[in-house]
């Protein structure tokens, strides 16, 4: 089959069932290897790697309270400009809590990405997309590795993910019931939407160029797996929206719209930040929201 004829198969079978492209034998060894374990107080933080089906490993951060459990678990998902560490601090606030965290890297950022990854020789549209499967498939293993724990409380998973983790956590509300709530941070609902004249669609139009036949192959490509195409199925009253006011990478129109698709029965909240969010009360609302979803107390 042609270049051309691949690229159209596959996109007939995802608009066909958009949810199939992230499918992946979840029975399957996670292959856990742990690295390096520090103990910080009652919270135990260890460094590790597991399989990833769509090859390579995936680095990871496991941070666990002490105690039997069972604990409820958030899978924390970072912002493009950064990595696992930025929830890590986060986390060991709400393993203090009672709560078990794993925060993982994103695909590009790792030391032996998939060798589809690695290949020259493919255009922006068909990476990113790799990139953003493989991502999404990566989180759903780490909560592969979550259930597998005796000392997590399967029924009561969350999931907290910012920009780039906001923006493909809403695949996971329909594709994946295991998680009960999610909390998604300057999230949009189409990173595939790049043709139009907002902050984020003149950055990619930086990187992608100005056609307008490349700029919607891009779109073609990535919006037919976007979370605009799941969102509208999530549990009822299971998402916090977390925007802000002064965000430069995300149009107000556009963090708008991610709620809408989703639907009224979320809650919506602004914040006088940027898109970075270092704001004090979006963290009390993200650790307040995850405790009244989860069922855990705040001290």
């Amino acid at each position: 089959m042609s270049c051309i004829g691949s690229i159209l198969a596959v996109l007939a079978s995802t608009q066909s069932d958009p949810a199939s492209v992230f499918d992946y034998d979840s029975k399957a060894p996670l292959q856990i290897e742990e690295r390096a374990v520090d103990i910080l107080g009652d919270v135990r933080v260890t460094n590790l790697s597991y399989a990833s089906p769509k090859g390579g490993r995936v680095p990871a951060y496991l941070v666990v309270p002490r105690g039997k459990g069972p604990f409820p678990a958030v899978v924390f998902a970072h912002m493009g400009g950064s990595d696992r560490t930025e929830f890590l601090s986060e986390a060991l606030g709400l393993a203090r809590l009672g709560v078990v965290s794993i925060m993982i890297d994103a695909p590009y950022l790792r030391p032996d990405p998939p060798l589809a990854l690695r290949d020259d020789h493919r255009g922006r549209a068909e990476s990113d997309r790799d990139i953003y499967v493989c991502l999404v498939v990566d989180l759903r293993r780490a909560i592969d590795l979550l259930v597998a724990r005796l000392d997590v409380d399967v029924s009561r998973i969350g999931y907290v993910g910012h920009s780039l983790g906001a923006a493909w956590g809403g695949v996971l509300t329909s594709i994946d019931l295991r998680i009960k709530t999610f909390v998604f941070m300057a999230g949009a609902a189409d990173p595939g939407k790049v043709t139009g004249d907002d902050p984020y669609s003149r950055l990619m139009q930086s990187v992608l160029g100005t056609d307008l036949t490349a700029l919607e192959h891009y779109e073609s490509m990535i919006s037919t797996i976007a979370a605009h195409n799941f969102i509208g199925d999530a549990r009822p009253g299971s998402i916090l929206f977390q925007l802000a006011h002064f965000d430069l990478k995300v149009s107000k129109e556009r963090a708008e719209d991610y709620p809408k698709v989703a639907g009224p029965s979320h809650e919506v909240r602004w914040y006088f930040t940027g898109h970075d969010f270092h704001d004090e009360q979006a963290t009390k609302d993200r650790r307040e929201w995850l405790a009244k979803k989860l069922e855990f107390q705040l001290g």
